[in-house]
C-alpha cells in the first residue's frame, strides 16, 4: 500500500530506530509500533490518502473488571473536545485492550519531521499518563468536574427532529 504519508512515515520511523537504538519493525506502509516510557504499546500508522498518521496507544485492559465509573468517565472523555481533542478513546474487542485513538493531519507546512516527533513524544506522554489516571482511577474526576459545571447536562436538542 503506497498512500501520500506511507514513505515519509516509513523514513521518520526508520530514524526513530536509529535514535533509539532499538528495531521497531518499520513496515513497507510505513506503520511502526513502540513502547512509551510508562511502557505502553503506541503505534503510528498511514492514513491513506492523505497526508497524515493515525496514532494509537494501549491504556489499560477493559477484561480487568474497570467500575462502571471508571468506563462513565472514559465516555464523558470522548464528549468533552478539550480532553479529546482529535482523539477518541475504544476498546478492541479482539483483546480488550483500551485504546487512545488520534488522527494527526497537518497543513503542508507542519508535515515535519520535526512536528512529527514533537507529536509522537506528546501523543506517547499523553497515552502514560491516562493509563496511569485509569488505573489509579484518578479519571473518575472527570465527572465530579463535569457535574459540578453542568456539562454533563449538555446535549444536542433534538426536539425539533421528532
Amino acid at each position: 500500500m503506497n498512500t501520500e504519508s506511507s514513505d515519509t512515515l516509513r523514513q521518520w520511523g526508520e530514524r526513530v530506530e536509529q535514535a533509539l537504538g532499538i528495531p521497531l519493525g518499520v513496515r513497507e506502509d510505513g506503520a511502526f509500533a513502540l513502547r512509551s516510557k510508562g511502557g505502553a504499546l503506541v503505534g503510528v500508522e498511514p492514513m491513506p490518502g492523505s497526508r497524515g498518521a493515525a496514532f494509537s496507544g494501549e491504556l489499560g485492559n477493559a477484561a480487568s473488571a474497570l467500575p462502571p465509573r471508571t468506563l462513565r468517565a472514559l465516555l464523558a472523555i470522548n464528549l468533552a473536545s478539550g480532553l479529546s481533542g482529535t482523539g477518541f478513546i475504544g476498546l478492541a474487542p479482539q483483546t480488550d485492550a483500551l485504546i487512545l485513538r488520534m488522527y494527526w493531519t497537518p497543513a503542508e507546512h507542519s508535515w515535519t519531521e520535526d512536528t512529527f516527533m514533537g507529536v509522537l513524544t506528546a501523543f506517547a506522554e499523553h497515552v502514560d499518563a491516562l493509563a496511569a489516571s485509569i488505573a489509579s482511577r484518578d479519571v473518575e474526576r472527570i465527572l465530579d468536574t463535569a457535574a459540578s459545571t453542568g456539562a454533563a447536562e449538555s446535549r444536542p436538542d433534538t426536539s425539533g427532529l421528532v
